[in-house]
């Protein structure tokens, strides 16, 4: 990736890293290297994260957007935790 980015100042130093990580050259970016999304998952910034309530979506989320289909939403959801259970578990 070229260009250039600021990090606000209330970034911990672990999402620092993270997205340091994640904005790397593709070759050494967080996630295509050796341990794939499992890499991600163990960052120290998901550190006490509970992944496995994403899955089950026991989670509170701390915003609702207002959206206008649902039915289409749901099915987007859906289809995306279907795709990422297959990294999260």
């Amino acid at each position: 990736m070229k260009g250039t980015y600021d990090i606000p100042d209330n970034f911990s130093r672990a999402l620092i890293d993270l997205v340091s990580r994640l904005l790397s050259p593709q070759a050494q970016r967080l996630g295509r290297t050796q341990g794939g999304v499992r890499k991600i998952r163990k960052h120290a910034w998901f550190e006490g994260f509970n992944w496995q309530g994403l899955l089950d979506r026991e989670i509170k989320v701390p915003h609702v957007p207002k959206l206008g289909n649902l039915e289409k939403v749901s099915i987007f959801v859906h289809g995306m935790l279907t795709l990422w259970s297959f990294y999260l578990t």
